[in-house]
């Protein structure tokens, strides 16, 4: 009798440390699957839960506790951790977002997966290198297939043609010249930078730190282009031979905004950007969408064009006109500032405020209102 009673709280201490252990990995069991291949693997029935009068401290309705696995990152979602293979589908969605289970994510893994469309073809290192060269050329190329518009622009056709002194055929070479050299150091830099994880998937940190990483790279970046910048131009050897180059455009247009010397294009524009992903941390992921983004801001800044609606206008005070006084005569040793913020021409006296006027021969007109 005594043995019988014996082997039936063996059995039940048994039964209780298999439901503890699914209490501990259930998040994880449940939602990867390992459950199921567990039970069909197990000779024992499932276990049933019971109730355990001596483990008071254990309560049914607490939340399990989270399981660190070597090869699963941890998702959070409120006190509850979530353990998601790399596999997964929604693996590098969940990691993206840094949680999992409310409505708010669920509509944000559904935006993240139209966004991330080159999951599963082309790798972030790829996309990182070849996707800002594309989109130049498609947003540049819009504003060039854009009908003439002579009412929103800054500057007549006629000034274009007459003021600048190099071919748009130029421009084009000096571009492709510029994009090469950047693709060569991105590839270089997302090659010596690789981190992964053990199945070689890399780890994307939550949306708030990404956005934090976006803001500091626009930072990061603005601070090395004023200050090379406004070196270059008060540097007469640089400024003779080097970035008078870029102010051959003297009435800017989108297709020029990366025309410069290919010295130029390497210490302003290509290590510019290399700071920027360095010193933030962020992943080739990320790095995607600020490069696709600092390119079309440049391109916006130099397209000429005052057109109603432009959501850079209403966010930026660095924008079209802001930078088409730095073209001018008159304003070359200002507004140095580019792409982003005019934060360090305010604190360091190089801003020059300006005014939009209507021509009488139709368009606008930016004039600079100091002497």
């Amino acid at each position: 009798m005594g043995e019988k009673r014996s082997a039936i709280r063996r059995r039940r201490r048994r039964r209780a440390s298999i439901e503890r252990g699914d209490a501990r990995g259930g998040a994880a069991s449940l939602f990867c699957g390992f459950r199921r291949a567990s039970q069909k693997n197990n000779k024992d029935p499932p276990p049933t839960k019971i109730s355990n009068p001596r483990r008071s401290d254990v309560s049914p309705n607490s939340a399990p506790e989270p399981l660190e696995h070597p090869t699963f990152p941890r998702i959070y979602s409120g006190s509850q951790a979530k353990l998601i293979p790399s596999s997964s589908p929604w693996c590098s969605s969940c990691l993206f977002l840094g949680c999992y289970g409310r409505s708010g994510t669920l509509i944000g893994l559904l935006i993240l997966e139209k966004m991330v469309f080159w999951e599963g073809y082309v790798s972030d290192d790829v996309m990182g290198t070849f996707a800002p060269i594309v989109v130049y050329w498609l947003y540049a190329g819009f504003y060039q297939l854009l009908p003439r518009l002579d009412r929103y622009r800054l500057h007549t056709k006629k000034e274009e043609e007459q003021k600048n002194l190099v071919m748009l055929s130029t421009v084009v070479k000096g571009v492709l010249l510029q994009q090469l050299v950047q693709a060569t150091v991105a590839q270089v830099l997302f090659l010596v930078t690789a981190q992964a994880s053990l199945l070689g998937v890399p780890v994307q940190p939550s949306i708030p730190v990404q956005i934090l990483q976006v803001f500091m790279a626009m930072l990061v970046m603005d601070t090395w282009q004023y200050f090379v910048h406004r070196y270059m131009h008060h540097n007469k050897f640089l400024y003779r031979h080097i970035h008078s180059q870029h102010h051959r455009l003297v009435v800017p247009y989108a297709v020029g905004a990366l025309y410069n010397h290919p010295l130029e294009g390497l210490l302003l524009d290509t290590f510019g950007g290399a700071m920027s992903f360095l010193i933030t941390g962020m992943t080739p992921r990320t790095a995607v969408f600020f490069f696709c983004f600092a390119v079309i801001k440049t391109i916006d800044d130099h397209c000429g064009l005052w057109l109603p609606g432009n959501i850079f206008h209403m966010f930026f005070q660095n924008n079209t006109a802001y930078h088409d006084i730095h073209h001018q005569l008159q304003g070359s040793k200002y507004n140095y500032s580019q792409p982003f913020f005019s934060v360090w021409d305010r604190m360091l006296g190089t801003y020059m405020p300006y005014s939009l006027v209507t021509r009488r021969q139709g368009g606008l007109e930016v004039r600079p209102l100091k002497d």
